[in-house]
């Protein structure tokens, strides 16, 4: 439950080395753990590879948690409305020389 857990917070950037750099799967037997949970979720077609190292889920699984990990939505879904001049103060705020373009 936590891989699908940490898999849904990814979201559609997952892959196999994502997922295991945010669950810490570092030791030999940790990756091996985490092959086989993914392994034993493919097998039951919740979660499968689409063919671009990224790891999809199942509707239903990912619908499991509104807010898995206890996140909100992604950064793109939260500033989908943002104007480019309301990025570029949040940025000169932080410090970080914005980018020529919104999707940049």
């Amino acid at each position: 439950m936590q891989a699908a857990e940490a898999l849904a917070a990814l979201g559609a950037r997952a892959t196999r080395e994502s997922l295991a750099a945010l669950l810490g799967s570092t030791s030999p037997a940790a990756v091996h753990a985490l092959d086989a949970t993914l392994e034993a979720l493919s097998d039951r077609a919740l979660v499968w590879h689409d063919g671009n190292e990224a790891l999809r889920m199942s509707t239903p699984l990912r619908q499991a948690w509104s807010t898995p990990l206890g996140l909100d939505a992604t950064l793109e879904e939260l500033l989908a409305g943002t104007t480019s001049e309301e990025l570029r103060g949040m940025l000169a705020v932080l410090g970080i020389e914005p980018p020529g373009t919104k999707q940049q």
